[in-house]
């Protein structure tokens, strides 16, 4: 097969394929370790299938879960895996549209309850910080949300809402990254953030061996309600990393540079 910009490979990743949901939609809560390897497994393997075949790959249905902590576990799972091996996903599903192939009987697998209100915990849990568009190539990203594994310590990447990317720059591309980052949900549901109290943006370049990073590194940024854009129009950094990572005002790191906020309108270079 050739592979065309319209291809993509796609695959479900649902944990009620391999244990007993008992018809309730989610996965028992101990099968927590079970469910994560079989994520981790699945995904892995379609990403090897996806650079094989030299096309995106796309989990395209996951979850199909009620408002608990357990479904917040499996959209966990999928994201860091997909995180991991820089593939996108798509939750099954928004509404319920009287799906005739759910497992959850008479619950909700969407974001609304049957009443019309709003799956807090399971929709937060969705609203993932991530890379948008890059300027370049994305070469890793991570969110933490704290939820299934717990912080192993108080490095910002362990901090329930922190986030990081690693972006090698290509200044040909005259467009920003642009990254989400859900620091405040919409008008009805305005708490609903991982940023409650602002953000701690840092954004530096990777010093590379035996290299002396250049001096001056100073990118254009901006806000746009939860999207954070940052341009590099300086031609001594094209084909150099750019770190950045968000954290949630108010925590402190030991291992990396970050600066309080009280709005984001500032940031810090390194």
């Amino acid at each position: 097969m050739t592979a065309r910009v319209t291809h993509a490979l796609n695959d479900h990743s649902y944990c009620c394929s391999i244990v007993d949901c008992f018809g309730r939609g989610e996965p028992p809560e101990r099968f927590g370790d079970r469910c994560a390897r079989y994520h981790q497994k699945l995904i892995r393997q379609r990403q090897e299938d996806s650079v094989r075949l030299q096309v995106p790959l796309i989990i395209s249905e996951f979850g199909a879960c009620l408002d608990s902590s357990v479904c917040a576990r499996e959209i966990t799972q999928v994201g860091d895996e997909c995180d991991a091996t820089l593939s996108s996903w798509a939750y099954w599903e928004f509404k319920t549209f009287e799906d005739l192939t759910t497992s959850a009987g008479t619950g909700s697998e969407g974001f609304y309850n049957r009443n019309g209100t709003l799956q807090r915990q399971k929709v937060l849990h969705l609203s993932r910080t991530y890379v948008q568009v890059a300027q370049g190539v994305v070469k890793a990203m991570k969110f933490r949300t704290g939820n299934y594994q717990p912080p192993a310590s108080d490095d910002i990447l362990d901090i329930p809402g922190s986030f990081s990317a690693t972006i090698t720059i290509d200044t040909d591309i005259q467009a920003p990254t642009v990254i989400h980052a859900l620091l405040q949900g919409p008008e009805e549901h305005p708490a609903l953030s991982w940023y409650p109290n602002g953000v701690d943006v840092s954004v530096r370049m990777v010093d590379m061996p035996g290299d002396v990073p250049p001096a001056g590194f100073k990118p254009i940024t901006s806000w746009d309600k939860n999207r954070l854009s940052i341009l590099v129009n300086q031609a001594e950094f094209h084909g150099r990393d750019m770190f950045v990572t968000l954290v949630p005002k108010g925590h402190q790191s030991r291992v990396a540079p970050s600066v309080s906020i009280e709005a984001p309108d500032r940031f810090l270079y390194t």
